[in-house]
């Protein structure tokens, strides 16, 4: 592994490295440091995951620990989705405090390459891309090789689809935050500094209340005024349909709070 890693980081000057295994009983805390300090002093500038080290299991009474950053290695901390086969680690829900990532495979299944798969829709991985965003993570999506190193042309495709959907809405994802304003099974929101993008992930829902000022203005990413009318304190968002039949609808709400 470490003729590997040395000819990724001189070869190919990497911005992030991703580990996984330090679940394994064989990755102990010897080896984390050893890797870290190979890293460290290769090129500093390198970003590594929670997964160099054993802070995801603290104690072996925990299935899956919180990952304490002053105390373990690593920049950054992650959220894995779950493939089927594994039961018996939760899914962490709600705000990422520490600079985090969530991470996916586009099979439902498994992570490495498998013929019959059950795919994600692009539907379904913009959702999520969206609701990560506004927990304020990172997404990193994973598209496994077949055993010649080539891509199946289906999960290209689906590559392709959030692509499109990234080009028209990609102001409100690429450096952003997760916003102020939220709410589970409906919508979710991203700031880059005084601008707030709603994204709605709900097709049943036609209007949100939020507290705001009545002189805000929002629109669509494309520009059209998205109608309002005051309710008591709140301001009430009467939401367009989606463009372009798009799992998700995106509001520009322009404003300082």
């Amino acid at each position: 592994m470490g003729a590997q890693l040395r000819e990724l980081i001189t070869q190919y000057n990497p911005a992030v490295l991703q580990f996984d295994g330090e679940w394994a009983d064989a990755f102990t805390p010897e080896i984390s440091a050893d890797l870290h300090r190979f890293v460290r002093d290769s090129n500093p500038q390198i970003l590594v995951n929670s997964r160099i080290d054993k802070g995801r299991f603290p104690s072996d009474e925990a299935d899956k620990g919180s990952w304490n950053r002053s105390i373990y290695a690593g920049d950054f901390g992650e959220r894995e989705r779950m493939v089927a086969w594994v039961h018996h680690e939760h899914e962490d829900q709600g705000e990422i405090l520490a600079p985090g990532q969530g991470w996916v495979t586009n099979d439902r299944a498994q992570w490495s390459w498998n013929e019959t798969p059950d795919l994600m829709t692009a539907d379904e991985i913009i959702v999520d891309l969206v609701k990560t965003g506004g927990d304020n993570g990172n997404y990193l999506i994973n598209m496994p090789p077949r055993p010649d190193g080539s891509f199946d042309p289906t999960q290209q495709a689906l590559r392709l689809e959030v692509g499109a959907w990234l080009h028209r809405h990609g102001q409100s994802i690429y450096h952003t935050c997760g916003g102020p304003r939220k709410h589970e099974g409906s919508y979710t929101s991203t700031q880059p500094g005084d601008t707030r993008h709603l994204h709605l992930y709900d097709p049943a829902t036609t209007k949100i209340e939020l507290l705001i000022p009545a002189t805000t203005k929002i629109t669509t990413l494309e520009g059209t005024s998205v109608s309002t009318e005051r309710i008591s304190a709140e301001l009430r968002l009467l939401l367009p349909e989606a463009v372009g039949n798009s799992p998700v609808r995106v509001s520009k709400i322009q404003l300082t709070d």
